[in-house]
């Protein structure tokens, strides 16, 4: 989500670096002195997901505190002088996510406005020349996660639009001319979270359908011609926040099925041959979101591993018995997003428990009978983002609610 790295040598005067490069969502990189005027460093530490407390002299104009506090994700204030050209403060309250509003000269090139919104998480408008060469307009509005537009025109190779509507997390259409080689089109709508439909033509070798390109979020490829040799269709309805299921036959080689049930966040299975041809399963790789690496039997032809770092979002690695050949153990930590650990039975052959502790995002536990043998509570407390309890009849064998309880902050 922020996926970055940083070199921090100091935080209050005479800090030396700072750097923060953010791939997945707000992807940049910055040595604070570009963007304060040769101010020598801007640095952020993020302890959990963003939750941290600093204080920087570089982005007051050697005014001594920018504090901020993040107590459940963000949700701070702040006073900065030099974001506003010696405007002594720069007030932000995130209520529920990022929701604050800004001026930053030094950021458009002594343009004396980059006003940012975030209603929601980042929900936010500015505008910014050095991103889009001197353009003088990169106009984002994110209504509740990123919902927005925007005007880039280096991204699209001087072409003058890629407008993107988020109106769920990311639900969002877009126009870009650079990523589908001239192709005037690149339509996504993310009603929940991803559930989408799209068009791209260079992704799939002139495939008018089934392209999946986002660079901001999830970064990632899948369902094309190309890689499941001209078959023409992928639906995928993501309801929740990805917990869904499809039906894909050009994953499978004509497998009319590819079932997934995103459970949690990610925590899901599936069956894909046309990867690791006629393998019996098949991995996701999130570039962007979930940024990670991984060596899997079915890709590597009976590798006996499947390692996954997943470094932004959900950051973790794991050992898993289905993947890797009757190994023992599934185990997930994941510090970044969701930050836990488990063990399934499923997963382990007949292990007797799912625990999972989200401390960050999600933060629960939960017992499920498809996942335990028979267990017969599927609990759910999700205190950050969602925080609900549920019961539900299919997971946890004929138990009869489900019942639903999201508290947005």
């Amino acid at each position: 989500m922020l996926d970055f790295d940083w070199l921090s040598s100091d935080r209050v005067t005479n800090q030396k670096s700072a750097c923060i490069s953010l791939d997945s969502m707000l992807d940049f990189d910055w040595l604070s002195s570009d963007r304060v005027t040769n101010q020598k460093s801007a640095c952020i530490s993020l302890d959990s997901m963003l939750d941290f407390d600093w204080i920087s002299s570089d982005r007051v104009t050697n005014q001594k505190s920018a504090c901020i506090s993040l107590d459940s994700m963000l949700d701070f204030d702040w006073i900065s002088s030099d974001r506003v050209t010696n405007q002594k403060s720069a007030c932000i309250s995130l209520d529920s996510m990022l929701d604050f509003d800004w001026i930053s000269s030094d950021r458009v090139t002594n343009q004396k406005s980059a006003c940012i919104s975030l209603d929601s998480m980042l929900d936010f408008d500015w505008i910014s020349s050095d991103r889009v060469t001197n353009q003088k307009s990169a106009c984002i509005s994110l209504d509740s996660m990123l919902d927005f537009d925007w005007i880039s025109s280096d991204r699209v190779t001087n072409q003058k639009s890629a407008c993107i509507s988020l109106d769920s997390m990311l639900d969002f259409d877009w126009i870009s001319s650079d990523r589908v080689t001239n192709q005037k089109s690149a339509c996504i709508s993310l009603d929940s979270m991803l559930d989408f439909d799209w068009i791209s033509s260079d992704r799939v070798t002139n495939q008018k359908s089934a392209c999946i390109s986002l660079d901001s979020m999830l970064d990632f490829d899948w369902i094309s011609s190309d890689r499941v040799t001209n078959q023409k269709s992928a639906c995928i309805s993501l309801d929740s926040m990805l917990d869904f299921d499809w039906i894909s036959s050009d994953r499978v080689t004509n497998q009319k099925s590819a079932c997934i049930s995103l459970d949690s966040m990610l925590d899901f299975d599936w069956i894909s041959s046309d990867r690791v041809t006629n393998q019996k399963s098949a991995c996701i790789s999130l570039d962007s979101m979930l940024d990670f690496d991984w060596i899997s039997s079915d890709r590597v032809t009976n590798q006996k591993s499947a390692c996954i770092s997943l470094d932004s979002m959900l950051d973790f690695d794991w050992i898993s018995s289905d993947r890797v050949t009757n190994q023992k153990s599934a185990c997930i930590s994941l510090d970044s997003m969701l930050d836990f650990d488990w063990i399934s039975s499923d997963r382990v052959t007949n292990q007797k428990s799912a625990c999972i502790s989200l401390d960050s995002m999600l933060d629960f536990d939960w017992i499920s009978s498809d996942r335990v043998t028979n267990q017969k509570s599927a609990c759910i407390s999700l205190d950050s983002m969602l925080d609900f309890d549920w019961i539900s009849s299919d997971r946890v064998t004929n138990q009869k609610s489900a019942c639903i309880n999201i508290n947005f902050a």
